[in-house]
């Protein structure tokens, strides 16, 4: 139940989910689906990533569908990120914690693009931001649009931190 990555080098990577890719395969599985009762569920998760790239959107927590990552820990260190989320696409987290350190950013950040969490804190420390990203403390733009037509509402029932330590988009 616990995992453990670490990535470095010239890599390319185009959609790491820390809680896996659920995609509502089992059809088990909702937005309100308990820990205990999740088909698929990762207690823990530590990623880390040296250099490389990550081209799609890395999913902090959560993960893809209904996945549950209980808890997440990331550090991106030197990468260049297209998309970066707390929560991938209706995934579910009790904590997430993010640290990105040196990294270029071109695209978009937020706290979640469809899913449900609890404490989300990300820092960004002297990375940098291409002119025109989107940034949202909440969910993404056009989250009711998707496949899910609005029926899962992302929430936060804890809290959201941002600590931007150099540059801001």
């Amino acid at each position: 139940e616990d995992v453990v990555i670490e990535v470095s080098g010239d890599v390319s990577i185009a959609y790491p989910f820390m809680g896996g890719f659920e995609a509502g395969a089992t059809k088990k599985n909702t937005i309100d689906t308990e820990y205990a009762n999740s088909v698929n569920r990762v207690k823990s998760t530590k990623f880390t990533m040296t250099s490389g790239e990550i081209t799609g959107y890395i999913g902090c927590g959560g993960g893809q569908g209904y996945s549950y990552s209980k808890s997440t820990t990331v550090e991106l260190n030197d990468v260049k990120i297209a998309t970066l989320y707390g929560i991938a696409s209706n995934g579910r987290s009790d904590k997430v914690d993010v640290q990105v350190n040196n990294c270029s950013i071109s695209e978009e950040i937020a706290t979640l693009n469809r899913g449900r969490v609890g404490d989300v804190n990300l820092t960004f420390n002297s990375c940098t931001f291409d002119t025109g990203i989107k940034a949202f403390v909440g969910a993404v733009e056009g989250w009711a649009d998707s496949d899910t037509d609005g029926r899962v509402i992302p929430n936060v029932t804890g809290t959201v931190s941002y600590t931007f330590n150099g540059n801001a988009p």
